[in-house]
């Protein structure tokens, strides 16, 4: 979904006018949130953006709720704001890596435990993890790192280098956040980690280590996933080859449209089986090309007799790549 938002064209003033419109509306009957969003709509630029995340308004947690629960959505109404954030952060990730600090440790002290499941990662020790959010930490021992109980967790991502050309951009957003915190540094939604270890106790804390990895180790480690899928009616590349096709004949909105529903199928919390997905799939491919039906898009792919388990968070990956 990243890749997607980042390569949509941006949307119209009347479009973001709208968007804001509507949330005003949602806050009706909230005169501060409904106050933040008047003062985001008369006061937000693209050179902001990191101004207004670091604020604690309707911006952050609007978008963060959104982020967490996948609401495809709100995601693509704040498109504007995401692609805004991410550049931004880009920009400061290059000037930072003119003079690289390597070896630091990031910490991230969790208050909801809720949020993130041990028993996940422990078993995926040694794979690939993100988070559903704009992920901020800070460098200091000393800052949000005394747990509340002993359910609290905490992350701590390891040899950061500055220098090297992560998957996603990550960056000190001292200067342009309202604190003004040199400690803070926040990483782009969707940032890949190694899982490196995970620690559960009983008595005090958990802690996990994190490690980032470089775009190229990225890109070989999603072509192995990616390989099951090629040339089935999963394959990644003809999924999101629809989309692109109404893109290229400027038909932005439908292919807006096409999106939304491509990643509400294949984001979906339930545990579809191969057999939903398909006819999930061909209903949205009828939709949006009458003449045609998935059979004929995937070839000689043939049509599943009986259900067979699969990953969603796998199609997940491959299509945000």
């Amino acid at each position: 979904m990243v890749g997607v938002i980042l390569n949509l064209a941006r949307p119209s003033v009347q479009e973001i006018d709208e968007t804001l419109l509507k949330f005003t509306e949602l806050y009706s009957n909230d005169a501060t949130a409904k106050r933040e969003i008047i003062q985001f709509h008369e006061n937000y630029s693209s050179d902001n953006p990191i101004w207004w995340y670091t604020r604690d308004t309707f911006i952050y947690r609007l978008l963060n709720r959104s982020l967490g629960t996948i609401n495809v959505d709100n995601i693509f109404d704040f498109r504007f704001y995401i692609v805004d954030l991410y550049h931004h952060l880009a920009a400061l990730h290059r000037d930072q890596s003119i003079d690289p600090r390597t070896n630091k440790t990031v910490v991230r002290y969790w208050n909801r435990p809720d949020f993130i499941s041990l028993n996940d990662l422990s078993r995926n020790v040694g794979g690939l993890v993100s988070f559903n959010s704009f992920l901020s930490t800070t460098t200091s021992l000393q800052h949000q790192c005394y747990p509340d109980s002993k359910d609290d967790i905490l992350i701590e991502i390891v040899n950061i280098d500055v220098g090297k050309e992560t998957a996603m951009p990550f960056a000190n957003v001292a200067p342009s956040s309202v604190t003004a915190d040199d400690r803070e540094i926040l990483f782009s939604w969707y940032t890949p980690f190694f899982v490196q270890s995970v620690e559960q106790s009983e008595s005090s804390y958990s802690s996990v280590k994190l490690q980032l990895i470089t775009k190229e180790k990225l890109k070989e480690t999603l072509t192995e996933i990616a390989r099951p899928f090629i040339g089935t009616l999963c394959d990644p590349e003809r999924l999101l080859g629809i989309g692109r096709e109404l893109e290229s004949n400027d038909d932005n909105q439908k292919a807006i449209a096409y999106y939304k529903k491509l990643f509400k199928i294949v984001l979906s919390n339930d545990q579809y089986h191969i057999i939903d997905i398909y006819e999930q799939l061909d209903q949205l491919y009828k939709e949006f090309n009458a003449d045609n039906n998935v059979d004929e898009q995937f070839g000689d792919f043939i049509r599943p007799a009986n259900t067979v388990d699969y990953n969603p968070l796998e199609i997940c990956e491959l299509i945000s790549a």
